[in-house]
């Protein structure tokens, strides 16, 4: 099981992850802010939401205007493409991750 930390001293939150199969836990960047971190899920709940389909015309520029407003929440965590959001969204640009039927 995933959990999250928030670092007092930096004000970062962080993931350890639990799904290792080798029992060493890995931290990650998550974003850099508890703010940075409502306004990217903001995002990413309007677009789970949306009802949006990659069949629907003007998919491909929705899902780019996506991940450049996540992108806007938290610059800095976009920087590291290991971190957790740009794996999402890669995921998302992939076409692995869409909205949830509506």
């Amino acid at each position: 099981m995933n959990t999250y930390w928030l670092l007092i001293d930096s004000g970062e939150v962080r993931m350890v992850r639990g799904y290792d199969s080798d029992g060493e836990q890995q931290y990650g960047l998550v974003n850099s802010s508890v703010a940075g971190l409502q306004n990217v899920l903001e995002v990413w709940e309007a677009f789970i939401g949306s009802g949006r389909s990659d069949a629907d015309d003007g998919y491909e520029d929705y899902v780019e205007d996506v991940i450049e407003r996540a992108r806007q929440c938290d610059p800095r965590v976009f920087d590291d493409e290991e971190s957790w959001w740009p794996r999402v969204f890669e995921e998302v640009e992939l076409g692995v991750l869409v909205p949830e039927d509506q």
